[in-house]
C-alpha cells in the first residue's frame, strides 16, 4: 500500500511538472505583454501631459 501511494505521488508530481511548464511560459508571456502595455500607456500619458502643458501655457 505504501509503495502504491509513493508511486501515485511521484506520478502526480511528474504530471504537475508537465502541466506547469507551459503554464509558466504563458505567465511569462503575459507578464511581458502587461509590461509592454504599461510602458505604452506611460508614454501616451507623458505625451498627453506635455500637450496639455503646451496648451495651457
Amino acid at each position: 500500500m505504501q509503495g502504491q501511494l509513493q508511486k501515485f505521488i511521484r506520478f502526480l508530481r511528474e504530471q504537475q511538472c508537465a502541466f506547469l511548464k507551459p503554464l509558466m511560459h504563458h505567465i511569462l508571456i503575459l507578464k511581458e505583454m502587461v509590461f509592454l502595455l504599461c510602458s505604452i500607456q506611460i508614454k501616451f500619458m507623458q505625451h498627453y501631459v506635455l500637450r496639455l502643458r503646451l496648451e495651457l501655457s
